[in-house]
């Protein structure tokens, strides 16, 4: 809630950039962050955080790395700080950002970093659609700063995708139930033909319960 609060206010912070010559409003240092920071996370839920989108975050720190401490940290406390920080020292540890240009993630558990990267070359949105990305569909953002449990969240997902694909049963929730058997059979039938590729539930469910650990190391649904 924190983070969106922030997001519906980016607009009446503008900075103004010039490049060649040209100039053009852009985002302030703390609202980028925040913007970028969130693109991950929706990237985490979707799908799997990618390295691209590590790198992205690598370069805005590496750029705007000396003007963290004073304005970007003190926005980042009301939310995302944490997964900020692991991402960050993610980068040094991993993939070769100058330590010296973000010493306010120094105390970060080298473990927490290992999840995470582990997280990307394992879960993530990498181009191709693992088992272990199937585990995102257990870890549901809408559901997981309440504990709500794996089956749960899975059924969240598949609501929204029933709302998303066929938007009347939106206004008729009295199908919904129709959906939570049709979606998943639907998959299981397409797999079989080969025009999905084969899941095992049993490895979905464990890569979904190391991505919950992951999230909740990462604090993402705490103020």
């Amino acid at each position: 809630k924190t983070a969106q609060e922030i997001a519906d206010r980016f607009l009446e912070n503008l900075d103004v950039a010039s490049v060649f010559g040209y100039e053009f409003p852009v985002l302030s240092r703390s609202n980028q962050a925040v913007s970028l920071l969130l693109h991950m996370v929706r990237h985490m839920f979707e799908g799997g955080i990618g390295l691209r989108q590590l790198c992205d975050w690598m370069v805005f720190v590496a750029v705007e790395g000396v003007h963290f401490e004073d304005e970007v940290c003190p926005v980042l406390k009301r939310c995302l700080l944490t997964f900020a920080k692991v991402s960050t020292r993610a980068c040094t540890q991993f993939l070769g950002l100058d330590p010296d240009c973000c010493r306010w993630c120094d105390d970060v558990d080298k473990i927490a970093c290992e999840l995470y990267m582990y997280s990307i070359f394992h879960c993530g949105n990498m181009g191709s659609a693992s088992t272990e990305t199937m585990g995102s569909l257990f870890t549901d953002e809408k559901a997981m700063g309440i504990n709500t449990s794996p089956i749960k969240s899975l059924i969240g997902k598949i609501n929204r995708l029933t709302y998303k694909n066929f938007p009347f049963v939106e206004k008729c929730k009295i199908f919904l139930p129709l959906f939570w058997i049709f979606l998943p059979l639907r998959y299981f039938v397409r797999s079989i033909f080969g025009y999905r590729p084969k899941k095992s539930l049993k490895k979905t469910v464990r890569a979904a319960k190391k991505q919950r650990a992951l999230f909740d190391e990462l604090h993402l649904f705490e103020i």
